[in-house]
């Protein structure tokens, strides 16, 4: 490894330690009732979500331009995959409200959507959003 890569180590190493203090244990038992006190703020767990996707891929672009050694990737994409795989809260984020932010601009997916496609349960077990029929507006009646 030389310096640069190193480096980059070294801060994404960081970067992980400082939100994955911060990571729900529900999600790591993928059992969101396992007597885990939620998070006061609402927005907490999807807030964490899009930041570990975040860094998972610009550690994926940092390996794709061999800024990080294979050996490192290997090591990183072996955690990103077992906190990704079976993992209910994330695949629900993912498929719901998060996957269009890491698509490319023409709508095509990334080889990181592809990986994380793949890792996440099937997009099947989630439901559609349900907005359009829980919100339904009625036309005023006409006179």
């Amino acid at each position: 490894m030389n310096d640069h890569q190193l480096s980059v180590f070294l801060e994404y190493t960081r970067r992980f330690e400082e939100i994955s203090s911060e990571l729900p244990m529900f999600i790591r038992l993928n059992d969101a009732t396992s007597g885990i006190k939620p998070h006061d703020d609402p927005d907490f767990l999807d807030s964490f979500m899009l930041r570990y996707l975040n860094i998972s891929s610009e550690e994926w672009f940092l390996h794709e331009k061999g800024l990080i050694t294979d050996e490192v990737w290997e090591m990183w994409k072996h955690y990103i995959e077992a906190t990704l795989t079976g993992s209910k809260p994330f695949g629900e984020f993912w498929w719901t409200k998060c996957r269009s932010n890491f698509l490319k601009h023409d709508g095509s997916p990334t080889p990181f959507v592809a990986f994380v496609d793949t890792t996440l349960p099937s997009q099947v077990n989630y439901p559609k959003s349900s907005m359009a029929k829980d919100h339904t507006i009625k036309a005023p009646d006409k006179k």
